[in-house]
């Protein structure tokens, strides 16, 4: 019998790799779907090459990006799938394609892999989705084309996270033993800094003057360290940023996820540090020996999205990741 996995991002392929070795799976389908942007669709295809997942997945699906609506697509995409029967089915989130997907196909059971603190969220989505009993547009439609829209089984989780269970679902804890085991068996120590950006300014949750203010707080606050700011695949990176580089603060890019450059380089850091980037939660479990810190931006400082923002500062208190606050950009 098959496994079917289905992912969107870099960190979903991550994920999908660790859960085939943890549940030692076999028969592996995994379905690609491309979202709009460049460095999303290289970054998966790198993520492709590195876990040469070629030679662990008998079948690769890769639904392309494009302007128009991939709804075709995806009843082509389930139609396709309905093929076969799986033990297992992973998906990477739980949008309309992902609950498509579980609602037409034949299945033992289902898990839903991390999409960062994402999860947190669908957790308790997913908590009053089988309850619920009016189901969006985007969902019905598939009706049209004599699909289902309605998920039957329970959905478990494969997760990071420390998930209270709320219903009859499964939660998987795990600490991304396989991956370690695999990229880090010759490591070697940084003593360097690094700075993980975000895309707060084009997410319009800070201004421009506010974030650039906030990273000189932290190349102040250390100084005398080397620094390498490493910036998110979708930041656009300001010339008042740029302006910052010098012997101690250096920008670099990547074309892979922080967490696969570091574990593809053998490089096992010593600080990193950040806002409340979701890459701070994976680094913690994977890198447990690392100095991880968020600094914590004032709630009222944030334009937009603050309750996402909060949710994320409120999580990472129940971790070990240590919280550092900034001064107030009001304050200048």
């Amino acid at each position: 019998m098959h496994n079917l996995f289905i992912v969107r991002s870099p960190l979903q392929i991550m994920n999908a790799y660790e859960a085939s070795r943890h549940f030692n799976t076999t028969q592996n389908i995994l379905v690609i779907i491309h979202n709009a942007g460049s460095k999303n669709i290289e970054q998966i295809k790198n993520m492709v090459d590195i876990f040469n997942l070629d030679n662990i997945w008998s079948k690769i699906i890769e639904i392309e990006d494009n302007k128009k609506s991939k709804f075709f697509k995806y009843v082509k995409l389930i139609k396709s799938l309905q093929q076969n029967k799986y033990e297992t089915i992973f998906i990477g989130d739980f949008g309309t394609i992902f609950k498509s997907l579980l609602a037409n196909l034949e299945y033992k059971q289902s898990y839903l892999m991390d999409d960062g603190t994402a999860t947190i969220i669908t957790h308790k989505t997913i908590s009053t989705y089988f309850h619920k009993r009016k189901l969006r547009l985007k969902e019905l439609r598939f009706l049209l084309f004599g699909l289902k829209a309605k998920i039957k089984k329970d959905i478990n989780f494969f997760t990071i996270f420390n998930l209270k269970q709320l219903n009859n679902e499964i939660i998987v804890k795990h600490t991304f033993n396989n991956v370690k085991k695999r990229f880090l068996s010759h490591k070697h120590h940084d003593d360097t800094i690094y700075l993980l950006g975000q895309n707060l300014t084009q997410g319009n949750i800070v201004t421009k003057e506010k974030y650039i203010y906030y990273i000189r707080q932290i190349i102040n606050r250390y100084k005398n360290k080397k620094i390498i700011y490493m910036p998110h695949r979708t930041e656009i990176l300001h010339k008042e940023l740029k302006d910052l580089v010098n012997d101690n603060f250096i920008i670099k890019d990547t074309t892979m996820p922080i967490e696969i450059f570091f574990l593809k380089n053998q490089v096992y850091p010593k600080h990193i540090i950040s806002f409340f980037s979701t890459a701070l939660f994976t680094l913690n479990v994977m890198f447990d020996k690392s100095k991880i810190e968020s600094f914590v931006i004032n709630l009222d400082e944030i334009t937009f999205r603050v309750k996402t923002v909060k949710l994320c500062q409120d999580f990472l208190q129940t971790t070990s990741i240590i919280q550092s606050p900034l001064k107030r950009y009001s304050t200048l």
